[in-house]
């Protein structure tokens, strides 16, 4: 195959380089691949840690009820008490502050009863 020639302003022909045509990096299949494992494999791990967690508040609503109820701990190196823990549900307070002020959400957070959940504490 001749290369193609073009002819300067004096009429002498010059050879022309060749169009070079830049190359794009390409994503392999094993990459694809992979990353579809990895999702799958994350996707399971996340069901089985939904799965203990929800074992985990079973386990420890049954302990709480039994302590509650008057169960005692067995002898040993743990021990296990039920203490309150205190809330309040504010999401509302950032934008009430906007439009009524700090001072009046914190009088408000003061005057309001606090909601008590049942905590577990092994120690």
């Amino acid at each position: 195959m001749q290369q193609p020639t073009t002819a300067t302003k004096d009429g002498q022909p010059t050879a022309v380089s060749p169009r070079v045509i830049p190359t794009r990096p390409a994503v392999s299949q094993a990459t694809l691949a992979e990353i579809l494992k990895r999702r799958r494999e994350v996707k399971e791990a996340e069901k089985s840690l939904k799965a203990q967690k929800h074992d985990l508040s079973v386990r420890e609503q049954g302990v709480i009820v039994a302590i509650q109820s008057g169960a005692t701990v067995n002898p040993g190196i743990l021990v296990a008490e039920v203490r309150p823990e205190e809330r309040r549900n504010v999401a509302w307070r950032r934008v009430a502050e906007e439009y009524l002020g700090a001072e009046f959400c914190q009088t408000v957070i003061d005057e309001t009863e606090p909601t008590i959940y049942p905590r577990l504490v092994i120690a």
